[in-house]
């Protein structure tokens, strides 16, 4: 697996997907009651404290994402996304399909095929 570091020389190397699963994973266990890692602001609030640790580079970033996916697949089928809660093939479908998207993250992830050279939004493009 690569190491998970975000900027190598003032430049982003994982993608804005991997960025946005961590410090949401991150901002969830710091509301759910974990201390944060860094020093920080009274005001601030949990997602930016969850970048600030992010970009401090101390945390184990691999923990950190099989967390946000255990979490996916904890509540899919508990009543979120209009799934029912009674509905007992919901949760091993879910489960499937985040095996599977963990899977094929990990394969992009290795060979390197996420690049945020390769990627813009639509507003990005006006200011080059």
């Amino acid at each position: 697996m690569r190491d998970w570091r975000f900027f190598e020389d003032g430049n982003l190397s994982c993608s804005r997907f991997e960025l946005v699963i961590l410090a949401s994973q991150r901002a969830y266990d710091l509301q759910s009651g974990s201390l944060p890692d860094v020093q920080h602001e009274e005001s601030d609030k949990s997602p930016v404290i969850a970048l600030k640790e992010l970009y401090s580079l101390s945390m184990d970033y691999e923990k950190l994402f099989h967390a946000a996916i255990r979490r996916i697949v904890h509540f899919s089928g508990s009543g979120y996304a209009g799934i029912s809660s009674d509905s007992g093939a919901a949760r091993p479908h879910a489960r499937g399909l985040v095996e599977h998207i963990d899977h094929d993250l990990v394969e992009e992830r290795d060979s390197e095929v996420f690049s945020d050279s390769e990627f813009s939004f639509a507003e990005d493009e006006g200011d080059e």
